[in-house]
């Protein structure tokens, strides 16, 4: 499981993988596995007919970079991958709300010590204290954190992290709305960077015509879909694959849980859809392979032996 491929100053969530690793990556791959489509590897399934060497490549999101610079290293390597799509962010001009909380909260500057924004749940505060003052320096400092591997290191990525935990169950209009107060009280001013920038309709067209990188659908704006009513879920799944096939001009047929959260209700609604197969984000153990809860390794940003190694292990211990 990939995001993107490329190099930022502030990766929390530790979703970029360079492109010197990203093509270590397909080298290694190609020279030791073997990597095939998800629409083969749904195939296999089904047959359960999975060698333990098979891989399959797939990206969440749908950040431009996975147009700029994934696809021409995979057409060079010749592996094929699947990119799930938030097609509600498609044409919008914003960035991913949490690239944008990234941006707000961990950019170098000053910020006022105290803020607070309200949410459908109450305020909530940020306190920034002795780090409101955020200097290049610091942020250099601290660029490999990552908030799923260690405490946050300062007031700064402490509020970054509890911002995001009340944000990530919020519907989109919410999070909007308390972006913007976020904004107003930090005085910034809403922008995209042109990095970070989700693809555009054109852009998502041109990817697919390629050949080396399937569609798939990934929500409309990205819920915690657990968060929601089954109709929402059910709104938010549906309408994200017909935005997608009205770009493609045919079906839909994979699934991408965005945060890999999901129900036994929101497998039954995937499935309800017409999907043929969906993804999480947590591996699966062959034996027990289902074709709507298929597990994903995250990849991290390390080079080609570091890749083979952490598959070899993922592969004895599961």
């Amino acid at each position: 499981m990939y995001h993107r491929v490329a190099v930022e100053r502030t990766d929390p969530w530790g979703l970029c993988v360079s492109p010197t690793h990203f093509a270590e990556h397909l080298d290694a791959l190609r020279r030791h596995r073997t990597v095939v489509s998800m629409a083969e590897l749904h195939r296999r399934v089904l047959a359960k007919d999975i060698a333990p060497d098979t891989v399959a490549l797939t990206f969440d999101d749908g950040y431009v970079d996975n147009l700029l610079a994934a696809e021409p290293l995979l057409r060079q390597y010749d592996v094929p991958a699947t990119v799930f799509v938030s097609s509600g962010y498609t044409d919008r001009g914003r960035e991913f709300w949490w690239d944008e909380l990234e941006r707000i909260i961990l950019a170098p500057g000053s910020l006022p010590a105290r803020m607070t924004i309200t949410l459908s749940k109450g305020p909530h505060t940020l306190d920034l204290g002795e780090s409101a003052h955020y200097s290049p320096e610091a942020a250099a400092h601290h660029a490999h954190w990552r908030a799923y591997r260690s405490d946050p290191p300062t007031a700064r990525h402490a509020a970054f992290l509890a911002t995001w935990e009340q944000l990530v169950t919020l519907h989109d209009a919410e999070q909007w709305s308390a972006l913007r107060s976020l904004l107003d009280a930090a005085g910034r001013a809403p922008a995209m960077r042109p990095s970070c920038r989700p693809m555009t309709a054109d852009e998502i067209g041109t990817l697919a015509r390629g050949d080396v990188m399937e569609i798939g659908a990934h929500t409309l704006t990205h819920p915690a879909l657990p968060s929601l009513s089954p109709l929402e879920q059910e709104r938010e799944i549906r309408d994200g694959a017909a935005a997608l096939e009205s770009i493609l001009g045919h079906p839909v047929r994979g699934f991408s849980y965005p945060h890999g959260r999901f129900t036994d209700e929101t497998v039954r609604i995937v499935r309800d859809a017409g999907f043929a197969y969906a993804c999480a984000g947590v591996p699966s153990k062959p034996a027990a392979l289902d074709p709507f809860t298929l597990g994903r390794i995250g990849v991290p940003d390390c080079d080609g032996d570091a890749l083979l190694a952490m598959l070899t292990e993922r592969a004895r211990v599961g």
